[in-house]
């Protein structure tokens, strides 16, 4: 249950990541080199949740480059190397998550400018952003 309005910034920070009950629905993105984007807005950030919406996207046996992230890291089934940024890790030869990051620079900007919007709305929004 929700707290108050004057406390409900700090119960949505609390934890971390993105969960539906929270009203911060998590985003996945998986980008490809060659520049193919898939998205999914998702209840949760759980390693099910994670491990479900990579079989979708990406082919069985490819290479993943991921943050840190424990949820990424339990995926099974892919080549999987990661950047840490907690230690100030970007980048480490190929291993980097630059054009995510960028999809998200982009994302943002533009679900801010609805000024709030359903949780239940939000997979309509994300697709619309990213159709061609």
């Amino acid at each position: 249950m929700a707290p108050d309005p004057r406390h409900r910034a700090e119960w949505l920070c609390k934890d971390g990541g993105g969960h539906d009950a929270k009203d911060r629905p998590a985003i996945i993105a998986w980008v490809s080199r060659q520049g193919a984007v898939i998205i999914h807005a998702t209840k949760d950030f759980t390693v099910n949740t994670v491990q479900k919406a990579a079989d979708l996207a990406v082919h069985a046996s490819s290479r993943l480059y991921t943050d840190s992230a424990s949820s990424y890291r339990a995926v099974k089934g892919y080549v999987h190397a990661f950047v840490n940024h907690t230690q100030k890790e970007y980048a480490r030869g190929d291993v980097h998550e630059n054009r995510a990051e960028c999809l998200f620079s982009l994302l943002k900007p533009y679900l801010r400018v609805f000024r709030g919007l359903s949780k239940y709305n939000l997979p309509g929004y994300v697709g619309f952003c990213y159709s061609r």
